[in-house]
């Protein structure tokens, strides 16, 4: 459409002629109340005039297109809506006011992340649970140097080798179990030394029945080294022993 009309011009707002009053009932009717005859000229005036006030009011109070844009553009047209979260408000139910459910919303994130605010990032992502839980099921985080393994997710690390170890580290409270085979009366020396404590135990490899070994005594105290005896009159029995400790 050319241009914009002029809503300010009302129909025969200039009139000499008396204003037409329609009542309700003629406008519900329409122009059937005047009946058969040609309408008074006052009545076609009054008909044209409600029209366009009612045409101009809506243009008086509609909003155009660049007005909203410039509503939109200025910083402070939606401060009516600006809203305070306060993430100590604990959520006690589903229906209240936006702002306090939003509140309560930030109160259970800032539980989640642990930290003091519900907008300050945590130190850990979904995503990166996900990897790592995802990388234990597959084995995908276990690195390995010849026959040695290291898990530094888990701080677990170990030699797999027949004379080798598990070292659990301090999420399974620093458990180290070795393990080895070899002659009794011969003195080992363990893969890691331990710091606390040490339980040995020893079987004997062969076909001799009624073979007894022990630990021996002068070593139960060690940290670091073990040594095993037998019955057998030749001392060389062979042994299998496994060694838990910390």
């Amino acid at each position: 459409m050319p241009g914009t009309p002029d809503f300010s011009k009302i129909w025969a707002q200039n009139s000499p002629l008396d204003p037409y009053v329609i009542t309700d009932g003629n406008y519900l009717e329409g122009l059937n109340f005047i009946g058969s005859q040609p309408p008074d000229r006052g009545i076609f005036d009054a008909w044209m005039n409600n029209a366009d006030q009612k045409m101009k009011y809506l243009y008086d109070n509609s909003a155009s297109s660049e007005s909203l844009t410039e509503h939109n553009d200025n910083p402070s047209a939606h401060s009516k809506l600006t809203l305070t979260m306060n993430d100590l408000l604990t959520p006690t139910k589903d229906t209240d006011t936006l702002v306090n459910l939003l509140s309560g919303l930030g109160r259970r994130f800032r539980d989640v992340t642990g930290k003091g605010n519900w907008y300050d990032a945590p130190d850990i992502s979904l995503a990166t649970l996900a990897t790592l839980v995802s990388n234990l099921a597959s084995g995908s985080d276990v690195q390995w140097s010849g026959s040695k393994f290291t898990n530094a997710k888990l701080g677990i690390s170990g030699l797999m080798a027949q004379n080798g170890y598990i070292q659990f580290g301090p999420n399974f409270g620093g458990l180290i179990v070795q393990w080895g085979t070899g002659s009794c009366n011969t003195v080992r020396t363990l893969p890691l030394a331990l710091s606390t404590f040490k339980v040995a135990f020893a079987m004997h490899q062969g076909t001799v029945t009624n073979t007894v070994i022990i630990s021996s005594q002068d070593y139960a105290s060690s940290l670091t080294q073990v040594k095993f005896l037998t019955n057998n009159s030749n001392d060389t029995a062979f042994v299998m022993y496994i060694i838990i400790g910390r």
